[in-house]
């Protein structure tokens, strides 16, 4: 298959799960033989970004005919023999033109949705520092608000791309979700329920029995960027009211982010939390195999966090929030799901001691996640929406 594939890359400084995600799909496309286009769109110079977009989306096209770019693209995509186009995040480097010729021109399109931006402008229903879901009902919320970069200009900009992005996701052929609760929010959006397919993220394996799991070192692992959202401080809150730090185990906190100093700095005296920063991919596997368990204490709903599939492949039990996508894993034993209060957190954290080892972490990661089920899964639904969309469009 001849494929394009879209998506605006988030400002390479700061890592990105969703820009990993496209990348190995890209890669994994590619070695299954598929050509693959996929235009260099990165807002890693967030000025020149915006001075593209303000100019192209909102000054140009006032006076540029809209039909000019969308020539533009049908030449492109004929050029180039596209069958399918699969969107990721569009906002805000896209050219939705390059959607309106695909409709012309009978091309399917499929959405992969990572995030909740397609309803809520800083895609994470979250602000002042709680999960806010007003803007499922109306976006003028997050106009008011200023939720996208805390600029009323930036936010009334990308409230008009949300309003796009929702007719663009009722003309997809397919949309790919991380998990139920996104799905159902698209129903009630009007999307219809067969064209919605849940599609766990993935990760290559990893695992190597040449790691030395030193169970004595009693070892722990955080993973992500640290801020409000990630609910970190809320974690440590609970870890420090618990018996673990006394019974010797250790947190390791990988990561960075604008709390991370603020955060060592409280605990510069607490041997049982351990900051390590930023580390590469085979430093952080180093660190799960050394680690029992992951925690995740997000405070927004998460889309699926490539953090749990990490986990799950190193055979990590994971804990997590009672609440948001973490609810689709309620029924594996390996997950353990806690309310949102500190005393339920340092009650969930005092039993860890008492989990016996299992398999079935990479038992579930084995089943669902693996390069190989996941990429034969997307060129399955590629397949598909190609063919339906040619019977649909006969039977018209």
């Amino acid at each position: 298959m001849n494929l394009l594939i879209l998506h605006s890359a988030y400002n390479s400084a700061t890592p990105s799960g969703e820009n990993q995600v496209v990348a190995n799909e890209i890669r994994l496309l590619r070695t299954k033989g598929h050509v693959v286009f996929s235009p260099d769109l990165s807002a890693s110079n967030p000025k020149k970004s915006w001075i593209k977009i303000l100019f192209k989306n909102y000054v140009f096209r006032k006076i540029i005919p809209k039909w000019i770019y969308i020539y533009t693209s049908r030449k492109y995509l004929k050029k180039n023999q596209i069958q399918l186009v699969h969107c990721h995040n569009l906002f805000p480097l896209v050219d939705l033109s390059i959607l309106d010729a695909a409709l012309q021109m009978d091309i399917p399109i499929v959405f992969s949705i990572h995030n909740y931006r397609f309803l809520c402008i800083n895609g994470l229903f979250y602000r002042d520092k709680q999960v806010c879901t007003l803007c499922i009902d109306s976006n003028k919320f997050g106009k008011k608000y200023k939720c996208y970069k805390n600029s009323r200009i930036l936010s009334i900009l990308a409230a008009k791309s949300q309003i796009q992005y929702l007719d663009y996701l009722r003309l997809a052929s397919r949309i790919l979700v991380l998990n139920n609760i996104t799905k159902s929010i698209l129903i009630n959006k009007g999307i219809k329920s067969k064209n919605i397919i849940l599609k766990r993220n993935f990760t290559e394996d990893r695992h190597s029995t040449e790691f030395y799991k030193d169970k004595s070192k009693k070892n722990l692992v955080w993973v992500g960027r640290i801020d409000d959202s990630k609910g970190l401080a809320h974690l440590i809150e609970a870890w420090n009211k618990s018996n673990l730090p006394r019974l010797g185990y250790q947190m390791n906190v990988v990561g960075d982010g604008p709390l991370r100093k603020k955060l060592e700095i409280m605990e510069v005296r607490n041997s049982s939390i351990n900051f390590m920063g930023s580390k590469s991919r085979s430093e952080l596997d180093a660190i799960y195999s050394e680690s029992d368990f992951l925690l995740v204490s997000s405070r927004w709903l998460e889309g699926f966090p490539m953090v749990t599939v990490e986990a799950a492949m190193h055979n990590l039990r994971v804990m997590a929030p009672k609440f948001g996508s973490f609810l689709d894993l309620e029924s594996q034993s390996w997950v353990s799901l806690v309310g949102n209060e500190v005393g339920e957190w340092v009650q969930a954290i005092n039993q860890i001691p008492n989990y016996k080892p299992t398999n079935e972490p990479r038992n579930w990661y084995l089943e669902n996640c693996t390069e190989e089920a996941v990429i034969s899964k997307l060129v399955n639904l590629y397949e598909d929406s190609i063919y339906n969309f040619i019977v649909s469009q006969d039977e018209e």
